[in-house]
């Protein structure tokens, strides 16, 4: 009997303990759910890429190229985020396309960027929005093309080195 009583206890233990481990599991996938929703999509990290290509831009057209390196990594950092979204549009999964434009396109960038030279760097630059432009045409989104950018795209940004900084 005192057997039969003790497994009866541990049951209903177990039971409530499941019961008690669904409802967090619930809350913890609602939690989850109402992050993802939060979370910027694609659009929003586009749009993020865009303002760090034109920053580099003006940063590198006024051979700031410790902010054009800046830029870079931004770039970088906001590539790799979208790669984690995993998307996929019209057919197209977009992450192998920003994992491909990273390795080639923003690494010749980079290196462009750092050898200081402004052919280099307007040659690159030009190559890595063609590259998009493609992505953007393979996608589905032909009517997405970007260009050089013609103003900058914040006002409130000195775009040339700072005359007193010291060099490193």
């Amino acid at each position: 009997m005192k057997h039969a009583a003790a497994l009866w206890m541990l049951i209903v233990v177990l039971l409530a303990s499941t019961g008690f481990l669904y409802f967090k599991l619930r809350k913890i996938e609602a939690e989850s759910a109402a992050l993802k929703d939060a979370a910027p999509g694609l659009g929003e990290y586009m749009s993020t890429i865009q303002l760090h290509a034109g920053k580099m831009w003006f940063a590198a057209k006024a051979s700031n190229w410790e902010l054009a390196s800046y830029e870079v990594d931004e770039l970088k950092e906001t590539m790799e985020a979208a790669e984690k979204l995993d998307e996929e549009k019209n057919g197209v999964k977009i992450s192998p396309l920003l994992d491909s434009l990273l390795k080639t396109q923003l690494a010749g960038l980079e290196e462009a960027v750092k050898s200081g030279s402004a052919p280099k760097f307007q040659k690159s630059y030009d190559e890595t929005l063609a590259a998009c432009n493609g992505c953007h045409a393979e996608a589905g989104f032909k009517f997405i093309h970007i260009v050089r950018p013609t103003a900058p795209p914040v006002s409130n940004q000195r775009w040339e080195p700072d005359p007193k900084a010291k060099k490193s």
